[in-house]
């Protein structure tokens, strides 16, 4: 089904989830509004997209994948009547830097270190403020709060 055309009547859900889609569509107002309309008032709508504010944004990547910063998508939120919620950020350190750099360390000890240093580094980005929206991916919680 199209998202930006749903064919539910109005108010028909209390939760929409959208894990890894939102990258793909071109227009996300369009589709927030669609998401809005199909849910009932106080419905939650949980979500992942890509931080065009991210450490790792430099990097090279597909090029059909779209990102918004934090604030952009708030903007678009509340434009089509939500209320950010909750945000949490992934910071999933490319595979570039993780898997190439594992590939090159032959010594099994070596490659087990390197894992363990990468897994306490991102734990460590997420535990600082400052670090906490330049994570690659946002998960993102509102709530519909305009009919």
């Amino acid at each position: 089904m199209d998202a930006n055309c749903l064919k539910f009547i109005p108010s028909y859900f209390d939760l929409v989830i959208a894990i890894g889609s939102l990258e793909f569509i071109d227009e996300l107002s369009n589709l927030f509004g669609e998401v809005s309309r199909v849910l009932k008032q106080r419905g939650q709508f949980i979500f992942t997209y890509f931080n065009n504010d991210s450490l790792f944004h430099c990097l090279p990547r597909r090029e059909s994948l779209k990102s918004n910063s934090l604030a952009e998508l708030k903007a678009i939120l509340q434009k089509n009547g939500f209320c950010l919620k909750e945000y949490k950020t992934s910071f999933f350190i490319p595979f570039q830097i993780v898997w190439k750099t594992y590939s090159f360390l032959k010594l099994s000890l070596l490659r087990n270190c390197w894992i363990k240093f990468i897994i306490i580094l991102e734990a460590i980005f997420l535990k600082v403020s400052f670090w906490k929206e330049k994570g690659m991916q946002f998960t993102i919680l509102c709530e519909k709060v305009k009919v």
